[in-house]
C-alpha cells in the first residue's frame, strides 16, 4: 500500500497538553514547545506526520494546546513552517486526554473512522503506515503503540542511574492482541488460558490508533474515562473477556452498550471466540516499535535526545550574545542568554534568558530558563532550575540547583 493511501479517512491528533511531572519540575516553558536541537519539541511529531506521506489535502492536523497558548501556537507554527496544515485547539482546562478527543468529537472536529492520536513529546522514529495497516487489518477498537526499554544513561542532576518505569504486557504472539496491561491479579488465569502469551517490560509512546465509534460511545456513557493509557486501555483489555450473557449491570461498559444497539456492535465480544478478526468486536491490540523512539517526558529524555540532534557546531538562536573568546561544543544556547568570556560549554542545553558570566565551564547539563551563573562556577552533569541566581564559583557535579525541588525519582522518571 502507498504509504499516502494509508492516511485515507484518518484524522492527525497531537495532544500538547502536559502530563506528569516532568519537565514541569525543573522549568516553566510548557513541554510543547521545550527546546529539543534547536525546535519546539512538538514540531517533532509533525516530522512524523510528514515522513508518513500525510498530507493535508486529505485532512488538516489537529494541534491540541493548554489553555492560554493559542496565540503562542500560532507564532510558532509561523516559525517552523510545516507542510502540513495544523488546525490548533485551545483547552479551556486541564482535562484528559479521553475528554480531549470527546471535545473535538462535540466541536465536529473528528471526521474520519480512526483517530491517530500522538503525543508532543514523542521523538524518534515510527513507522505510522505498519500501524494504521495492522489497526485496520485487524479491525482493531484500538491500538497502543510501545516501544522497548532503552539502556539507562546518566542524566544531568542525577547521582545515580534510576531505570524508568514501565508496563508489563501480555500479549498473543500470533495475533498481536492485548491480553494484559499491569494487571497481577488476572496473570494467572491469563497464563493458564494462553500459555503461549508472550509478555513483554515496555515503554508506553502515548500513541494510539482509535475506531472513532469508541469515542461516540464514550461520549454518550456516564462513567467517566480521564485518560486513554491510564484508565481507558486497562479497563478495555479486561473487556475482552467478559462473556455476553444478556445481562446489564449498572456501570459496567459491556453491559450498558447492549442498551443501544447503534453502539453496541463497536464493544461487542465474547471469549468464547478468541481470537476473531471479524468487523464491530471489541479487540485491543499492541504494536511494538522496533525503531529508537521514545517520549521526552522527563529530564532524562530531555537530554538524551538534545545530545542525539545537536551538531559538534551546536546550535545558537538568535539574540543570543556569545562572547567570542567563548567556547561552545554540541550545545544548544537560547534565545537572549548571554555567555560571557573564557566560558566553556560541552554537550549542554541553556534554556532562553540565561546569563552565564565569565569563566564558567558546562559540561553535560542543563540550564533552564532565567537562570544567572555566577563567574567561574563548574558544572559537571549537573542541573539548574528556572530563575535561580547561583553564586560565583559554585561547583556542582551529578546536583540539581534550585529551591523546592521534587524528588530524584520524579525527575529522572517523568510519566511512563
Amino acid at each position: 500500500m502507498e504509504k499516502s493511501l494509508c492516511w485515507i479517512d484518518v484524522q492527525p491528533v497531537i495532544l500538547c497538553n502536559d502530563v506528569g511531572p516532568g519537565l514541569e519540575t525543573v522549568s516553566k516553558i510548557p513541554r510543547y514547545r521545550s527546546y529539543v536541537g534547536g525546535k519546539p519539541l512538538y514540531t517533532y511529531a509533525v516530522k512524523l506526520l510528514e515522513e508518513s506521506n500525510f498530507t493535508s489535502k486529505l485532512n488538516d492536523v489537529i494541534l491540541v494546546v493548554p489553555k492560554d497558548e493559542w496565540e503562542t501556537a500560532h507564532r510558532l507554527n509561523s516559525i517552523h513552517k510545516s507542510s502540513l496544515k495544523l488546525r490548533i485547539f485551545e483547552l479551556d482546562k486541564d482535562v484528559g486526554s479521553v475528554e480531549i478527543l470527546q471535545k473535538l468529537l462535540e466541536k465536529n472536529l473528528l471526521k474520519c473512522q480512526d483517530i491517530f492520536v500522538l503525543p508532543c513529546d514523542v521523538y524518534g522514529e515510527i513507522d505510522i503506515q505498519r500501524i494504521l495497516e495492522e489497526h485496520r487489518m485487524n479491525f482493531a477498537t484500538i491500538t497502543a503503540v510501545f516501544s522497548e526499554v532503552p539502556a539507562t544513561v546518566k542524566t544531568p542532576g542525577q547521582k545515580f542511574n534510576s531505570p524508568q518505569e514501565h508496563h508489563s504486557l501480555g500479549i498473543d504472539p500470533y495475533s498481536k492482541r492485548l491480553l494484559m496491561i499491569d494487571e497481577d491479579s488476572i496473570k494467572g488465569r491469563i497464563l493458564l488460558t494462553y500459555p503461549n502469551i508472550d509478555l513483554k517490560h515496555v515503554l508506553s509512546l502515548y500513541v494510539y490508533c482509535i475506531d472513532k465509534r469508541l469515542v461516540q460511545y464514550l461520549s454518550r456513557i456516564s462513567h467517566n474515562y480521564m485518560d486513554i493509557e491510564e484508565d481507558l486501555i486497562c479497563h478495555l483489555v479486561k473487556e475482552q473477556f467478559k462473556r455476553r450473557d444478556g445481562e446489564v449491570e449498572e456501570g459496567d461498559v459491556q453491559s450498558e452498550l447492549l442498551l443501544n444497539d447503534d453502539y453496541a456492535s463497536i464493544m461487542e465480544f465474547s471469549s468464547g471466540d478468541w481470537p476473531n478478526k471479524e468487523p464491530g468486536k471489541l479487540a485491543v491490540y499492541a504494536h511494538i516499535a522496533t525503531t529508537k523512539c521514545f517520549r521526552v517526558d522527563n529530564v532524562h529524555n530531555f537530554f538524551l535526545a538534545n545530545t542525539e540532534v545537536l551538531s559538534p557546531d551546536g546550535v545558537i538562536e538568535a539574540g543570543a550574545q556569545i562572547n567570542p573568546k567563548s567556547t561552545i561544543k554540541n550545545s544548544y544556547i537560547g534565545e537572549r542568554s548571554k555567555v560571557g568570556l573564557g566560558v566553556r560549554i560541552f554537550n549542554s542545553v541553556i534554556y532562553p534568558d540565561v546569563t552565564i558570566e565569565d569563566g564558567c565551564i558546562i559540561t553535560d547539563s542543563l540550564v533552564f530558563e532565567g537562570s544567572t551563573l555566577g563567574s567561574r562556577s563548574n558544572l559537571k552533569e549537573a542541573l539548574v532550575k528556572a530563575f535561580q541566581q547561583m553564586p560565583s564559583q559554585c561547583s556542582l557535579t551529578q546536583e540539581v540547583y534550585g529551591e523546592d525541588l521534587e524528588s530524584e525519582d520524579e525527575l529522572i522518571r517523568g510519566s511512563d
